[in-house]
């Protein structure tokens, strides 16, 4: 009887952690982007479209990525694994 008690205690004590922690990882997701996921009409305007090549040292963070911008009025396509522009002035 004494075991099922201690099994219970750290059982609970564990889920409550990890609850806990994903609690605050989902904080930290949504808040920064000031997005309520609760929200049925919660979405983003696209005003432009950041591009750049990020390889693995870029995605560690001991580089920085080199990131440009195209408006998003250039569009003139959206195919299943390209999008394409029309020639403009990148956006700076």
């Amino acid at each position: 009887m004494t075991v099922n008690r201690v099994i219970v205690i750290i059982g609970f004590t564990l889920g409550s952690a990890l609850a806990v922690g994903l609690i605050l990882i989902g904080a930290q997701l949504f808040l920064p982007t000031k997005l309520e996921p609760n929200l049925p009409g919660a979405a983003r305007v696209v005003t432009q479209l950041l591009y750049g090549k990020a390889g693995w040292l870029e995605r560690l963070g001991f580089k920085a990525v080199e990131e440009r911008r195209v408006a998003w009025r250039s569009v003139v396509a959206l195919e299943e694994r390209r999008i394409v522009v029309r020639v403009e002035e990148e956006m700076k």
